[in-house]
């Protein structure tokens, strides 16, 4: 990673190809996505063939990441208004707009064994910050939203809510919907958990 960050100057931010672990056969980043639609940020869909090389990304999941020393003096930290979830993604978008890359480099590897901080999607800390830190961001970057961000933001609070209901995830309904409403109210820093 530091060969790739030294070849290339104007690369802010540089990551490897994130593998899964114990399941190292399957991939868990190569390549961030923000949907200005809906504030949603994501891991891309695995294609049947990675590409060679660097490739460009929205942003850069936290886990395994160079940044150049330059982007923290003209750019700044991790965003602290988010505690945890979506830091990485707001951070990503500051640094792409001063002009830097951020890129994957498929040419190196990490292995990663996911959920070590909230577990899955369905307990309430990942419940909760994730509805909170996903309307924090979109409040940030409101002039990029699609104007039919109401119309999608209910959709997928309807469906982040019968997903969890589907699976008996009681805690994570509620802690989901407190956190729409911090989200809704602007409420930054650390929430109820951990």
């Amino acid at each position: 990673l530091i060969e790739t960050m030294t070849d290339n100057p104007d690369i802010g931010v540089v990551t490897p190809l994130i593998r899964e672990y114990p399941d190292t056969e399957s991939i868990w980043f190569w390549r961030g996505e923000i949907d200005w639609r809906t504030a949603n940020a994501d891991h891309a869909n695995v294609p049947e063939t990675i590409p060679e090389g660097l490739v460009e990304t929205d942003y850069i999941p936290n886990c395994c990441s160079l940044f150049r020393t330059a982007v923290f003096e003209n750019v700044g930290f991790l965003p602290e208004r988010y505690f945890i979830y979506y830091e990485d993604v707001d951070h990503g978008v500051d640094i792409r707009d001063a002009g830097y890359r951020l890129v994957t480099d498929t040419a190196t590897t990490v292995y990663h064994e996911q959920g070590g901080t909230s577990g899955d999607e369905l307990r309430p800390l990942f419940s909760y910050y994730n509805a909170r830190n996903l309307l924090l961001f979109a409040r940030r970057f409101n002039d990029r939203l699609d104007s039919a961000f109401p119309l999608y933001i209910a959709v997928w609070i309807g469906k982040q809510i019968g997903f969890r209901a589907l699976n008996g995830a009681v805690g994570g309904i509620a802690s989901f919907i407190w956190g729409v409403f911090d989200g809704a109210r602007g409420r930054t820093g650390r929430g109820p958990y951990p």
